[in-house]
This record gives structure tokens, C-alpha cells and sequence, in this order.
């Protein structure tokens, strides 16, 4: 026996189609493992490019005009 590996987008109706023909031969034996995607995260370096970038645009940005005024914000 041989063995065929195949990758394809689960969302097309070809590979459906064709996956259901598979599993319908006589003699032929579907495997199927499913890979899911791997998530990126973000590298500090790239944090730090997000963070200066904000700071240049003024996003998400709060001052205070003093550490106590942030204390008290804070409410410590």
C-alpha cells in the first residue's frame, strides 16, 4: 500500500468533494489530521516600535504633572 499525502483549504467545495469521494472508495483508507495555524506574538522589539509609535501619534497617552498626581489617581 502507498501512502499520498494532500494539503488543502478546508473551505473549498473541490476539496470537499474530493475528500468525500476518498472516504467513499473501496481500498482506500482517509486520514485526516488537521493543522491549525500558528499565532504570531508580538516580540518586545516589536512592542517597543507599537509604544513609540503611539507616543509619536498621541495615542493611549496620559500625563500626569506629577508622580504624586499620578499616586493619587491611582488612589495609593
Amino acid at each position: 500500500m502507498e501512502t499520498i499525502t494532500l494539503q488543502f483549504n478546508p473551505n473549498s467545495a473541490f476539496a470537499a468533494a474530493l475528500a468525500s469521494l476518498l472516504r467513499d472508495a473501496k481500498d482506500v483508507n482517509v486520514m485526516e489530521k488537521r493543522i491549525t495555524p500558528k499565532r504570531h506574538r508580538k516580540t518586545n522589539y516589536e512592542k517597543t516600535l507599537e509604544a513609540i509609535r503611539d507616543a509619536n501619534e498621541d495615542k493611549n497617552l496620559t500625563s500626569y504633572a506629577s508622580v504624586d498626581e499620578l499616586f493619587e489617581k491611582l488612589g495609593i
